[in-house]
């Protein structure tokens, strides 16, 4: 398609581009999806719940630790590169920037394990944060393809990891009972897919000898940047922070039992993110005039809405069937509480949507301020409802805190509108 003219852009048009990345991006989000979950399924049955809640509370402490040294750079080089015709100016110094924001995680990871009050194993502790590390590094070069509607690669780095992954660990779970080994899957699963990916970048793969900081381009960015990586911040920590609150207030078998719920609460978010990757491109492309960026928005809420309300009759009807099905009855407390989560999947799944259009627009101080709020009224209300209502406390918080970010970025997006006199006052 002829972009050369805003005239020549149809609606049609955008919709079977999106469509088009969706297919390979589907492929590639339900592959890693199934895997994340079989591996989870594998851990529950395998083991005591305890050390299912102790291992998911590390996976989740090591996240919330990365998430500082992440500065939104994924969501800053998908938008860049599908501006820019070739290659944006700045690649070499942001590539710099992230070498210096990994090497500072794993820093600081050590320090965290050095004064947690919890003794976990320094093993696993260990292995747990370079499957971050090396997650982190596959997101930063993934976005760069995705940023240049270059979803196959990203698509086969997926099926071969994975492919390897489910073989060994279904080897695994006949045949091992030492938690180290599918730990250490998951990280040699997780390295290949990193391998993989950075040997298909072709043209946008690094030229380390050209890398050179400057200490002006770096305070220049950080100003740039700084929006976007508080947005990023605490965008997931209100997503991620209950486990930990729940693992302080409460016990590791009370946070298996809410992760089990949760996988099945988060498996509706990624449904949704399918459609999210391709969007933000369009979204980002000032070729595409803002009335058609509208209109592609509102078939988009539709979509979302469609999906989400589907997903949660699904759990309301067999939800608890599902659960216990798949990890058994000594779950049988998630299986309760499928139907509390179930509530909350539409206000996720919409701010999800907006929250990519507000990033599309380089909006991301109203992001910003959106999901600050976010998660302050998570935690307070975490930190108020977990000890006196137990799981059903952060159920209620995630519920609050999605419709209050929803209602923040939509009052954001409407003003755009209005600004650009395309909808009524």
């Amino acid at each position: 398609m002829n972009v050369d003219t805003v005239e020549e852009i149809s609606l049609r048009n955008i919709f079977l581009l999106v469509f088009k990345s969706v297919s390979y991006l589907f492929l590639s989000t339900f592959i890693i999806t199934i895997s994340s979950f079989l591996f989870w399924v594998c851990l529950a049955n395998k083991f005591d719940p305890s050390l299912f809640g102790q291992t998911r509370t590390i996976f989740t402490v090591v996240s919330i630790i990365a998430i500082f040294f992440q500065f939104g750079l994924p969501t800053y080089n998908q938008v860049q590169y599908s501006k820019e015709n070739n290659i944006p100016h700045d690649k070499e110094f942001i590539t710099i920037l992230k070498i210096i924001l990994l090497i500072s995680f794993l820093i600081v990871a050590s320090i965290y394990y050095y004064f947690s009050r919890d003794r976990f194993s320094y093993l696993l502790f260990n292995m747990i944060v370079f499957i971050i590390f090396f997650d982190d590094l596959i997101k930063y070069f993934s976005a760069i393809l995705y940023g240049k509607n270059e979803f196959l690669v990203p698509l086969k780095a997926v099926i071969y990891s994975r492919i390897f992954f489910i073989l060994l660990l279904a080897t695994l779970f006949l045949f091992s009972t030492n938690i180290y080994h599918f730990i250490l899957l998951v990280l040699v699963t997780y390295f290949i897919h990193f391998i993989f990916i950075y040997f298909r970048l072709g043209e946008f793969r690094i030229e380390y000898k050209k890398l050179r900081f400057n200490n002006r381009s770096f305070q220049n960015y950080l100003l740039v940047l700084s929006p976007l990586w508080i947005n990023n911040i605490f965008n997931q920590l209100y997503d991620k922070i209950d486990i930990p609150i729940i693992s302080y207030f409460l016990n590791y078998t009370q946070v298996a039992d809410y992760s089990v719920a949760y996988t099945f609460y988060n498996l509706s978010g990624i449904i949704i993110g399918i459609v999210l990757v391709p969007l933000l491109n369009y979204f980002s492309n000032k070729k595409i005039i803002l009335e058609n960026k509208l209109r592609l928005l509102k078939k988009s809420i539709i979509v979302v809405l469609s999906i989400s309300i589907s997903i949660v009759i699904l759990f309301i009807l067999v939800g608890e069937n599902i659960v216990i099905m798949i990890f058994g009855n000594k779950y049988i407390k998630s299986a309760e509480m499928i139907k509390y989560f179930s509530l909350s999947i539409i206000f996720w799944n919409l701010n999800s949507l907006t929250g990519v259009f507000l990033n599309s627009q380089e909006m991301f101080k109203s992001t910003m301020i959106a999901v600050i709020v976010g998660f302050l009224t998570n935690i307070l209300l975490d930190i108020f409802t977990i000890p006196i209502l137990g799981i059903k406390g952060g159920i209620i918080a995630t519920t609050v805190t999605a419709f209050v970010v929803l209602i923040i970025e939509t009052f954001f997006i409407i003003k755009i509108f209005r600004n650009e006199n395309r909808i009524p006052g």
